[in-house]
């Protein structure tokens, strides 16, 4: 063998190494890369829902800032009114704005046969049902909305159901509370 064929042998053979150890290289390392990304995108998940955690509890603080810095009147939280049309209309208008299907029933009753709240005050409860349907995010905000009435409406049953086709249903067994004219 001539010294040529030699080279050329040492080349290819340290070619082959080459390409080989690149191959098995390229996997490490890829690997390696693959597991640094996921956890990038993991890590950045996780601050983006500290964020909007942090959002929401700034948001909550100014709401209770202006909660106290409005001080709401007794007197104006009962309806006087046995039809309830001020607070109905209210709750269908807030189901109409929030796009949620909502369907009130069992408002009846007179001043006389409505039954009196367990209070030292002349308040009356009128029970009804509620039953708000949309998809969660429109049901949610339906029923944080409701928090913020101008008048008060107690729940005193709840069920969640999730109807398929991303839309659920909320149903309540709610109470107005209203005061003798």
């Amino acid at each position: 063998m001539g010294i040529k064929v030699k080279i050329y042998g040492l080349f290819m053979i340290w070619l082959v190494l080459c390409v080989g150890v690149f191959a098995y290289g390229f996997n490490i390392l890829n690997a390696s890369n693959q597991a640094a990304m996921d956890n990038i995108a993991k890590d950045q998940k996780d601050i983006q829902a500290l964020q909007q955690q942090e959002q929401s509890f700034q948001e909550a603080q100014r709401e209770v800032k202006q909660m106290q810095d409005a001080q709401p009147q007794p007197s104006e939280f009962f309806s006087q009114d046995i039809t309830l049309v001020k607070e109905l209309e209210t709750l269908e208008a807030l189901g109409k704005n929030l796009n949620v299907k909502l369907v009130i029933s069992g408002v009846s009753g007179t001043i006389a046969t409505v039954p009196k709240a367990s209070t030292q005050s002349e308040l009356y409860v009128v029970s009804s049902s509620l039953s708000v349907t949309g998809s969660l995010d429109q049901v949610v905000n339906f029923l944080q909305a409701t928090e913020h009435l101008g008048f008060i409406m107690s729940v005193n049953s709840f069920t969640f159901t999730a109807l398929g086709n991303q839309q659920v249903n909320a149903n309540m067994n709610i109470a107005f509370y209203i005061r003798k004219k």
